[in-house]
């Protein structure tokens, strides 16, 4: 018996997580929002987790960091005034940049489900929970007759706001 590992077993692997990531992207823009939201809180917890093992701010206890990690991870113009020293301008340069990414993926996952909201009405298919309501299809000379003959079988029905 061999001690390699074997190849098929890595890419049976890879296929599990795309098969899974494909499933988190098919569920529609709540399930993908829900990701993102996922993905942003592990983002600012580890954030958090290098500011109080590097003691950045020694005065500061974790949940002090944490809060401090919101506020930078979602608004990208915290940038500080650079006397943090190398390691918090890396951080808070990647935190930007982290920053811009969410945003921009929100605003993509809002216009794109929105978009598909859009479409599937278009086509015409929802439900329709309306009464007293009639619909002509089609349209040819006669309309003008149907729909003078409607509005006089409609003169004796009582009016419903």
């Amino acid at each position: 018996m061999s001690d390699k590992k074997d190849p098929s077993l890595k890419k049976q692997q890879g296929s599990r997580g795309r098969y899974w990531f494909d499933n988190i992207m098919s569920r529609g823009t709540l399930s993908l929002i829900g990701f993102l939201a996922v993905i942003t809180s592990a983002f600012i917890i580890v954030f958090a987790l290098v500011l109080w093992a590097a003691r950045i701010f020694p005065e500061m206890n974790f949940f002090e960091l944490f809060w401090l990690s919101i506020f930078r991870t979602l608004n990208s113009g915290l940038m500080g005034d650079g006397r943090m020293g190398i390691i918090y301008f890396i951080l808070a340069l990647i935190s930007a940049l982290v920053s811009i990414l969410i945003t921009s993926l929100l605003i993509g996952l809002l216009t794109s489900g929105i978009d598909q909201k859009i479409r599937t009405l278009q086509k015409g298919r929802s439900k329709v929970i309306e009464k007293g309501h009639t619909i002509i299809l089609g349209w040819s000379e006669m309309i003008f007759a149907i729909i003078s003959n409607l509005a006089e079988a409609g003169k004796g029905r009582k009016k419903i706001l």
